[in-house]
C-alpha cells in the first residue's frame, strides 16, 4: 500500500497473515505432489520426488521396470512373471528351486514304479512324470511310449530267421530253430547229415561221421570202473577185472554166493564183497587154515557151566546137564568099578 511496503515469502514457504513469519509449506501433504509410485520427501522450501523400487522416473512421472525384459533376471529353467513394480521367478515343471536356482527333480530316483517291468526309466532335465512322458524308454524287444509296451513280435518281420529255419517270437526276444536235419552253422542253416551212435562229426565236415573214442572222450567220464575200457568201431567195451563180468559197457560185481551156495566149506557163511567174497566160520566154529573146526568151549580154563553143572561140547555149541544128572553120573561109576 502507499507509504507502507510488505514482505513476499519465497517459493517453499507461506504465512497465514502479514505478521507472521513464513514458515515451510509441506508440498507432501498435497494431493498429487509426487507419483503414486513415488516417495516424496520435503524440504526447506522445496520437496523431492522418488520412484519406489521398480519404478523408473523422476518422481513426478514413474514407470513400471519390466525386469523380465532383462536377460538372466530368472534361471534359464524358469519363467519370469513381471508385476508393477516388482517380478517373480518360477521353475519349470521338472525342476525344484527358488526360480534363481533351479534343479532338475530326477523322476527316476523317486519311486521304483515309474516305469513299467519292461521299459528302462531314463531322467532327462525337466521331465515331468506323466502318462507317456519320454523318460521312459521300452527295453529292447518291445515298442511304445515308454509307459505302455508292447511286444514286438520279430517273426513277423522279414528275414528275422535265416531260410530253412523255424521263428519263435517269446517276450522281448525270438529264436530261431532249423529245420529238422539242418544244423545252424552261424550264418545259415546247412544239410546236416546225422551220425549213427558211437560216431560224431569230424568238426570241419558236416558229411563225415567219426568214430567216437568213448574210453578217452571226457565227456563220458571213466565208464569202465572195475576194468579196461576198448574202443572198437562206433562202440567200445569193458574187459572186467576178476570178479566183475561186463554188460558191454559196465563191470558188475559177480555175486559169488548167489552163484554158487556150495563155495564155502562147511560150517561157514559166504559174504560177497565188491569183486570177490568171503567164509566167515559159523559162531562156535574156529577156522583152521581151510577149514571150520568146531569149538570145544568145555576145555576152557574157566568152564562155561556152573560148578554143579558138568559142560557138555556140541557141534558149535555146548550144554550144561544139570547137577543131579552129575549126581547119578558118579552113582553110575561106582557101581560100575563095584
Amino acid at each position: 500500500m502507499e507509504g507502507s511496503y510488505s514482505c513476499q515469502c519465497k517459493t517453499g514457504f507461506s504465512r497465514i497473515t502479514d505478521d507472521l513469519d513464513c514458515s515451510d509449506i509441506d508440498e507432501c501433504e498435497q494431493e498429487k505432489s509426487c507419483h503414486q509410485n513415488a516417495i516424496c520427501l520435503n524440504l526447506a522450501g522445496s520437496f523431492s520426488c522418488t520412484c519406489n523400487h521398480g519404478f523408473s522416473g523422476n518422481g513426478i512421472t514413474c514407470e513400471d521396470i519390466n525386469e523380465c525384459s532383462i536377460e538372466g533376471m530368472c534361471h534359464q529353467h524358469a519363467n519370469c512373471y513381471n508385476y508393477p513394480g516388482d517380478f517373480l521367478c518360477i521353475c519349470h515343471q521338472g525342476f525344484t528351486g527358488d526360480g534363481f536356482t533351479c534343479t532338475d527333480v530326477d523322476e527316476c530316483a523317486l519311486s521304483n514304479n515309474t516305469c513299467p517291468d519292461i521299459s528302462l526309466c531314463v531322467n532327462s532335465p525337466g521331465c515331468k512324470n506323466i502318462h507317456g512322458s519320454n523318460y521312459c524308454f521300452c527295453i529292447e524287444g518291445f515298442l511304445g511310449n515308454g509307459r505302455d509296451c508292447q511286444d514286438i513280435d520279430e517273426c513277423k518281420q522279414t528275414e528275422a530267421c535265416p531260410e530253412l529255419s523255424h521263428c519263435f517270437n517269446t517276450e522281448g526276444s525270438f529264436h530261431c530253430d532249423c529245420w529238422e536235419g539242418y544244423h545252424y552253422n552261424g550264418t545259415h542253416c546247412s544239410f546236416l547229415c546225422l551220425c549213427d551212435h558211437g560216431f560224431s562229426f569230424n568238426g570241419t565236415s558236416s558229411t563225415r561221421c567219426e568214430d567216437i573214442d568213448e574210453c578217452s572222450h571226457p565227456e563220458f567220464g571213466p565208464p569202465c570202473t572195475h576194468g579196461t575200457c576198448i574202443n572198437t568201431i562206433g562202440s567200445f567195451y569193458c574187459a572186467c577185472h576178476k570178479g566183475y563180468w561186463s554188460n558191454d559197457t559196465r563191470c558188475l560185481d559177480i555175486d559169488e554166493c548167489e552163484k554158487n551156495e556150495s563155495i564155502c566149506q562147511p560150517h561157514s557163511t559166504c559174504v560177497n564183497i565188491g569183486g570177490s567174497y568171503e567164509c566167515n566160520c559159523n559162531l562156535g566154529y574156529i577156522l583152521n587154515r581151510t577149514e571150520c573146526q568146531d569149538i570145544d568151549e568145555c576145555l576152557a580154563n574157566n568152564s562155561p557151566c556152573t560148578a554143579n553143572a558138568i559142560c557138555v561140547n556140541t557141534a558149535g555149541s555146548f550144554q550144561c546137564p544139570s547137577a543131579v544128572c552129575k549126581h547119578a553120573q558118579l552113582t553110575v561109576h561106582v557101581l560100575i568099578a563095584i
